[in-house]
């Protein structure tokens, strides 16, 4: 916003030109991003209509300015060794949530990228989030919308994470072999924007709500 579609076309094609692989997950993040944008921005109307026909044509747009590397790589992936994995018929969940947070602890294993049928990302990003995140919530500066949109944007990407059918789409239409949930660098900087957010609290959040923050991660 303020930049421009032509701005983001370019850094979009730009992407696609750089890693065709991770740009796919790119993209999925960014309609889901665009669509929670539209949902709070108070668009309607003609409005609501001109900005998701310009967030569609750039895109399109995009993926043309690098269209002579992105169908070649799109048949190669094919042919990965994982190309031929068949779309999952039936969902099934990975993990919960409460395993989602538990990888962002320091003393979560890390999955390598030799680990075949392991399910759980790399989510680490410093200790500091577990009182942060909690002080995101909490804050009375803080909008509602903002805080809705940051949870709504936890749940998708645990969905994305643990749901067998959405972690086959999310990567290419295939299984990844080893190191799962390659989209995991997107949540951690959506993460880490809201968590960004609520640093300044820390100067004026009162001990007894850092205490009760600590004594609940104590016990959760």
């Amino acid at each position: 916003e303020g930049c421009g579609g032509l701005f983001y076309c370019l850094m979009l094609g730009l992407s696609v030109w750089c890693n065709y692989y991770i740009s796919m997950m790119v993209c999925m993040f960014l309609a889901f991003y665009f669509l929670v944008y539209l949902a709070f921005s108070g668009k309607r109307g003609k409005e609501f209509g001109k900005a998701a026909v310009s967030f569609a044509g750039y895109s399109i747009l995009a993926a043309g300015l690098s269209a002579v590397l992105l169908f070649p790589e799109m048949e190669a992936i094919q042919i990965a060794g994982s190309g031929d994995n068949p779309f999952p018929k039936t969902a099934e969940f990975y993990f919960g949530i409460k395993d989602l947070l538990c990888r962002h602890l320091v003393f979560a294993p890390p999955t390598g990228l030799t680990e075949w049928g392991v399910h759980l990302p790399n989510l680490y990003c410093g200790g500091t989030v577990f009182v942060l995140l909690p002080l995101f919530f909490l804050s009375e500066k803080i909008s509602w919308t903002k805080k809705l949109i940051c949870g709504a944007g936890i749940l998708f990407f645990w969905f994305a994470f643990s749901v067998n059918i959405a972690d086959f789409i999310w990567h290419g239409f295939h299984y990844p072999r080893g190191l799962p949930g390659r989209q995991s660098f997107l949540y951690l900087l959506f993460v880490l924007q809201f968590c960004y957010e609520a640093y300044p609290e820390l100067e004026t959040a009162s001990a007894k709500k850092l205490i009760l923050i600590f004594l609940e991660f104590l016990r959760w």
